[in-house]
C-alpha cells in the first residue's frame, strides 16, 4: 500500500459516503492503495496540502537582547548565519 489506511481518511474525497462516491473518486482510491498505476495527471489531485502550500507557520517577532538570540534568529529565517542581518559588518 503506498499510503497508510489513516493518511488516506485525511484526503477529501475519502471523506464522503460510500454511495456519494464518484467513479474518479473509487480509482484515485485505489491508485493510492497501490491497485493501479499513478498517471501524470494524478498527481494534482492526490497531493497533500504540504506539498501545495505552507502548512507550518514561523514563531513570529522574536526579541533580540543578546549574539546568541540574534544568531538563533537568523538561523531560524536563513537557515545560516547571516551576518548583516544580525547588524555585524
Amino acid at each position: 500500500m503506498l499510503l497508510s489506511s489513516e493518511r488516506l481518511k485525511t484526503m477529501l474525497f475519502l471523506r464522503k459516503e460510500k454511495k456519494d462516491l464518484k467513479e474518479e473518486d473509487t480509482y484515485l482510491i485505489k491508485v493510492l492503495q497501490g491497485k493501479l498505476p499513478v498517471q501524470d495527471a494524478d498527481f494534482e489531485k492526490i497531493q497533500v496540502p504540504v506539498f501545495k502550500q505552507r502548512v507550518i507557520h514561523g514563531l513570529g517577532e522574536q526579541s533580540v537582547a543578546t549574539f546568541a538570540d540574534a544568531e538563533s534568529v537568523v538561523k531560524n529565517e536563513v537557515g545560516s548565519l547571516d551576518f548583516r542581518m544580525m547588524g555585524i559588518s
